[in-house]
């Protein structure tokens, strides 16, 4: 729906105006507090969690950190 379309009333029944009172500023909270207020229980709330690879964040990391700490290998080979 184009946003310069929508019309709603608030829980009181009076109209909510789209943009600000002498302003190109949309009027965002209001609007989306009479949404809210209307249409509460058929609001749904979703939560995305990504997930990585741990070897790709820890792993890596955690043994080129134990290469660089490490003074010397069982034959010879020193880093740094």
């Amino acid at each position: 729906m184009d946003k310069d379309c929508i019309t709603i009333n608030d829980i009181y029944g009076n109209f909510v105006p789209t943009y600000k009172a002498r302003s190109i500023k949309y009027n965002l909270l209001p609007v989306l507090d009479a949404y809210v207020a209307r249409d509460f229980y058929e609001i749904e709330k979703q939560i995305i969690q990504c997930k990585t690879n741990w070897n790709d964040n820890a792993q890596v990391p955690m043994f080129w950190d134990a290469v660089y700490a490490a003074d010397r290998f069982r034959n010879g080979i020193t880093v740094g």
